[in-house]
């Protein structure tokens, strides 16, 4: 995990906000949990999850705020997560579960640490939803959803399935107490549906490794996933 002096001098100096889009392997290179100090037992951790064609850097006006105050300060410590804007929401989301499960694992291997059952997540636009799948139960409905066979009859790497698996499964991170939305779209975007959106699907450049992994299970289950998928 980096800290926020490293991330916001390869974000700033690089522009990420965009290159994250047109570039995601690039981004991808990056993508993961930044804290913006070191790690601090006691403290409930705020984790900021920025949105479409952003970056981290987004966040920097607001902690620096946030950090003024005394009371806040003390109560909390501040993370960053960052991804390609470019990629599924569904992986980007389980590389997020991913990511908190694993660096709490790291700071706190025995749990006992109370603040970290208790951590906030802010997410921006599409940022939000993938915080919305940190405290969602997903059910069966997800994968009926997008595939047309039981999820034993898939063919594919095991690689793919085991990742496949994680991305359609999944339950609420119980270390998750609040999550705060700011302009999430719920309930999708129309801007999707104008020629702007049109443009923006032609120009991102998805990450080769949710690329691969989408074309697998598409080759490998010809006529099983919805058209969506």
């Amino acid at each position: 995990m980096l800290f926020r002096s490293e991330m916001l001098e390869r974000d700033l100096a690089s522009k990420m906000w965009i290159l994250g889009f047109l570039d995601g392997d690039r981004e991808s290179k990056f993508q993961g949990l930044y804290m913006v100090d070191p790690y601090q037992p006691g403290k409930i951790p705020v984790v900021f999850v920025h949105g479409l064609l952003s970056s981290p850097a987004t966040w920097m006006e607001a902690l620096n705020e946030l950090s003024q105050d005394q009371n806040l300060r003390e109560r909390y410590q501040f993370w960053l997560y960052m991804y390609p804007t470019s990629g599924s929401i569904l992986l980007n989301g389980t590389d997020l579960r991913e990511n908190l499960y694993k660096v709490i694992g790291q700071v706190d291997p025995k749990g006992e640490d109370q603040a970290l059952k208790h951590m906030v997540l802010v997410g921006h636009s599409m940022g939000g939803l993938l915080s919305k799948l940190q405290v969602t139960h997903s059910d069966d409905r997800m994968y009926k959803g997008l595939c047309n066979i039981p999820f034993e009859e898939l063919r594919g790497r095991d690689t793919t399935l085991a990742l496949a698996k994680k991305t359609m499964f999944f339950e609420p991170n119980p270390n998750i107490r609040h999550v705060v939305y700011v302009g999430t779209p719920h309930d999708g975007s129309p801007i999707s549906l104008r020629p702007s959106g049109r443009v923006g699907s032609w120009l991102a450049k998805v990450p080769s490794w949710q690329k691969n992994f989408r074309q697998d299970l598409v080759e490998s289950n010809p006529n099983a996933f919805q058209s969506a998928f």
